[in-house]
């Protein structure tokens, strides 16, 4: 077949060639004549045909002109739309800000409605007390002169008349009934002078929303002068805002209004106390019933342990590193000698804070530090819910008349050196720590009966767990500033010296007073917190008074280890061998002090241009961090090492929200900074990565930590 195939082909080829062969030779033998009419004939073709490609090649020039037009057209309008994306993502900032300002007013409007509503009830029923406390007043008047005038007569009347007498005795029994009823209502009353007391707090924390409201509305409006050209919509959705504020203005004339009323509840009760003369030796009674439950030590005290003496510093870290190896845990340990320098340093830095998303490690290592240290560990898990002081120390319940104390207060009794409260067991108000002496409690134990165990030379932790859960403010707010006003550690400080960092309880019906308590320096507070949308963001007054450890998202997901969960080691480090780790800022090496010194300048250069800029506290704490980091090798280590831990955990956490795009210098500065004068291009490094990824998505900048090598 291919046989075939080639033949046919061959006898095509010799065919086609004798065709050509014959033409040629026809068209030689063509008279010349012919010859030139077909060349004219052929020339014209090509003239026609070039006349149609020109034609052509104008339409196509005059379309490529038209396409570069085009094209150029689309680039502006790529352009323009880029610019309308960014505006969008800004004003998209702005409406989450100005839809939260708005639920944050609703809730406290909605609060505070609730509120009145209660009071106006307790008014009412003060009212109905008061009228029936003026009619009991009025019988008791009349029935004390009907005694006296009885008595009168009775000095005329014979020794004989005893059914008589009997018969008076049994209305004076009935007399005195009616009084002890009156003194039930005086208990009432007391109650609702509670009630006032907790209005009052109630006030405290409306007008601390409102300062925050006018904070964020100030914030807003500087916003929205920005881009008031183009952007009217708005300031027409702030309009509302001022109506709210308007009506929290008006909150100060309702205070002023509760606390005349309470004033004159405490008239009435002070005139009851008067009128009722065994009034005193009842209070007392009641106090010590009352007392009862803050005066027991929490369970974590109740565990003896034996003492814990380390060689020193770095042997007590290594017994951690230790301990959590024998855990299966692993923390870098600049991890955690960042974590140990934020604790030693709460005389300037009152709270460290690991953040993080769920499941980073951020609650196991506090409770690991403080098992393989020697700590107590009281853990305390946030609730959404907590919304005042009470929540953290505890409440006076009305049915059982008790205070309910928590872990947290009962532990500040009995850690209190100086036994500020007069509720613990061991302690003596005013006296230093190393001369604090044993004594019997002053409420709720006879004189011979035995003083319990002190535990003013133990230390312990304190996690608020998920603090962010609530409003940290809300619940934390005033206990953090009691924690500031605390005065720097000295061996011996006076009560007068502590008074403004002790924390009153109120105990109803206490003739001495509230209940004071004061948060001593072998207390360290630990909070943890999740970086997801069911959480709330820290204020800047939580972030200027914390190290913020920000624990990064894993990359790479190893094969991990199960941890173990072994008997805790039974240590019981004492308070004195934590102060002899702690140095102050002067004893800082000339050399370093002035790196320190420069640095901090530099840092505060950065952040007054970018509009964040910081005061003498941060400077304190800062130079405190770095005169404490611990030794390596027996050797003081280098001091860029803490200089860039506070970079870390207090500087990134204040650039929180800050437009990457208008302020890309600072940026650039802070890693310049980092890697020329720290020489940590690690965390440098992980800056550069953050900003241009959040660059490129939201444009605000959010620090979100990184994750250290272990020895590093």
């Amino acid at each position: 077949m291919l046989l075939l195939i080639f033949l046919a082909a061959i006898l095509a080829t010799v065919v086609g060639v004798v065709s050509i062969s014959l033409f040629e030779r026809q068209r030689r033998n063509m008279p010349f004549v012919s010859t030139l009419m077909d060349l004219e004939d052929r020339i014209s073709r090509r003239k026609s045909e070039l006349v149609e490609k020109e034609i052509a090649l104008e339409e196509i020039n005059r379309k490529i002109g038209a396409r570069e037009t085009i094209a150029a057209e689309i680039g502006a309008l790529e352009q323009r739309r880029e610019s309308l994306l960014l505006e969008m993502d800004g004003l998209a900032d702005a409406r989450v800000q100005i839809d939260e300002v708005k639920r944050l007013a609703a809730e406290a409007a909605t609060e505070l409605a609730g509120r009145q509503e209660a009071l106006e009830q307790v008014r009412t029923e003060l009212e109905n007390l008061s009228g029936t406390l003026s009619k009991k007043q009025a019988e008791l008047a009349g029935l004390e002169k009907e005694i006296n005038d009885r008595k009168a007569k009775m000095e005329d009347i014979p020794a004989g008349l005893e059914a008589k007498i009997a018969e008076l005795k049994a209305e004076q029994d009935t007399i005195l009934r009616e009084v002890d009823q009156l003194r039930a209502e005086r208990g009432v009353l007391l109650g609702a002078r509670g009630e006032v007391t907790e209005l009052t707090a109630l006030k405290a924390a409306l007008q601390n929303d409102v300062e925050q409201l006018k904070d964020r509305l100030t914030k807003l409006d500087s916003g929205l002068r920005e881009a008031e050209a183009n952007h009217t919509r708005i300031l027409q959705q702030t309009a509302p805002l001022e109506a709210r504020l308007q009506q929290f203005r008006h909150l100060d004339d309702k205070v002023r209004s509760l606390e005349s009323r309470k004033t004159a509840i405490e008239e009435d009760i002070e005139r009851l106390r008067s009128e009722t003369g065994d009034g005193t030796a009842k209070d007392a009674v009641f106090d010590e019933r009352v007392l009862e439950d803050l005066r027991s030590p929490p369970s974590v005290l109740k565990t003896t342990r034996s003492a814990y003496r380390p060689a020193g510093e770095e042997q007590a870290l290594h017994d951690v590193r230790q301990h959590l190896a024998a855990l299966n845990l692993t923390y870098p340990d600049r991890v955690v000698k960042a974590f140990h320098t934020s604790l030693k340093i709460n005389d300037y830095a009152q709270l460290t804070v690991l953040a993080g998303v769920s499941g980073t490690g951020k609650s196991l290592l506090p409770r690991r530090y403080a098992e393989a240290m020697g700590i107590r560990f009281l853990p305390f898990a946030v609730e959404p819910r907590w919304d005042s002081p009470q929540d953290l120390l505890g409440f006076y319940n009305y049915i059982e008349k008790r205070f309910r104390a928590t872990d947290l207060a009962r532990a500040l009794v009995h850690l209190d050196p100086y036994n500020t409260s007069g509720l613990a067991s061991g302690g003596a108000s005013g006296q230093s720590y190393e001369t604090v002496p044993q004594r019997k409690m002053q409420f709720g134990l006879t004189a011979n009966a035995p003083a319990g165990q002190s535990h003013h030379d133990d230390m312990m932790i304190v996690l608020l767990d998920e603090m962010n859960l609530a409003r940290v403010e809300y619940y934390f707010s005033e206990f953090l500033s009691r924690l500031e006003a605390r005065p720097m550690y000295r061996k011996e400080l006076p009560e007068e010296a502590r008074r403004d960092a002790m924390i009153p309880i109120d105990i109803r019906g206490r003739e001495e007073g509230p209940v004071r308590l004061y948060p001593s320096h072998n207390m360290l507070f630990v909070g943890t917190m999740n970086d997801d949308e069911s959480t709330q963001s820290l204020s800047d007054k939580v972030l200027d008074r914390g190290n913020i450890m920000q624990f990064a998202a894993p990359e790479d997901f190893p094969e991990v280890k199960t941890a173990e969960s072994g008997p805790p080691p039974d240590r019981r480090l004492s308070f004195g061998t934590w102060r002899s780790w702690i140095r102050q800022p002067a004893h800082l090496a000339p050399g370093d002090a002035s790196k320190v010194l420069k640095t901090i300048r530099r840092l505060a250069e950065i952040m007054n241009d970018c509009g964040r800029p910081f005061g003498h506290r941060l400077h304190a704490a800062m130079s405190a961090y770095a005169a404490n980091y611990p030794q390596e090798n027996g050797h003081p280590a280098d001091i860029r090492k803490p200089l860039a831990d506070q970079i870390e955990l207090r500087i990134m956490p204040k650039l929180r929200g800050l437009s990457i795009a208008d302020h890309i210098e600072i940026f650039d500065d802070l890693q310049r900074l980092l890697r020329e004068e720290l020489n940590d291009s690690d965390l440098a490094q992980r800056l550069g990565e953050i900003v241009e990824r959040q660059n490129e998505g939201s444009g605000m900048f959010n620090w979100r930590g990184m994750t250290r090598t272990t020895g590093n």
